[in-house]
């Protein structure tokens, strides 16, 4: 298949990142499995998934740069000048999750790149529960 792939005028380099996002995103659906989550794929490189009451999704688009976000979690049609003031402190303090608005809704989103697949089950336990702690301070705010 690689050289019919090739002969077509696929692009080997293109072939070479496909296979990376394939392995993170099941480096995710294993550890997802490990946890006992259900989940579901969407497009080649969504998952979403059940936790604590939410549904989480988990995107993979490039080799070394994966996301976790908490979409949705609030309508922000008729913020006051305080909440915003509010979500900007927790931006602030959290750093590496951001509170971030999409369309007439408020998203929380951890970014991060990776370089190897070690330790990835811990790193995927920490961007899960900073993105739920940012979730219930903004709440108790």
């Amino acid at each position: 298949w690689l050289l019919q792939y090739l002969s077509a005028g696929g692009c080997l380099s293109h072939l070479i990142i496909f296979l990376f996002v394939l392995t993170m995103l099941n480096r995710f659906r294993q550890y997802l499995t490990n946890k006992g989550l259900r989940y579901e794929v969407h497009e080649p490189n969504v998952i979403t998934f059940d936790y604590s009451s939410h549904t989480y999704m988990f995107e993979y688009t490039h080799p070394n740069y994966i996301r976790l976000m908490l979409p949705s979690f609030e309508n922000c049609n008729s913020f006051d000048a305080a909440k915003w003031v509010t979500i900007s402190e927790l931006n602030a303090t959290y750093k590496v999750a951001k509170i971030v608005k999409s369309g007439n809704s408020l998203w929380i989103s951890f970014e991060t790149f990776v370089y190897g697949d070690d330790m990835l089950s811990p790193l995927f336990d920490t961007m899960l529960n900073i993105v739920e702690n940012m979730y219930h301070e903004y709440l108790r705010r």
